[in-house]
């Protein structure tokens, strides 16, 4: 399994837009988790690995609730992660 940043940039932007789910968005970042694991995911560039993997540890727990109806991360923190580290970074 590869893992670029178009596919990191693509989950945020579908998470953000609602178009999946928190627990989609978590499940997405635990089958890269699962895939490292077993030696069966690979970073594309190399150079980028840290920076990509830090975008699936974020999404992995995205569905975690602090409450019965407030989430950990806002969809206004997810946003705010989203540019800070991948809205202009090159796809």
């Amino acid at each position: 399994m590869k893992l670029s940043t178009r596919d990191i940039r693509k989950i945020f932007k579908y998470l953000i837009d609602g178009k999946i789910s928190r627990e989609e968005a978590d499940r997405w970042a635990y089958i890269r988790i699962k895939a490292l694991d077993s030696n069966d995911l690979s970073f594309l560039p190399k150079s980028d690995e840290k920076i990509l993997w830090d975008g699936v540890l974020y999404l992995f727990g995205i569905d975690i609730k602090i409450s019965p109806d407030e989430y950990m991360y806002s969809i206004e923190d997810i946003e705010e992660e989203y540019v800070l580290k991948w809205k202009n970074k090159d796809a």
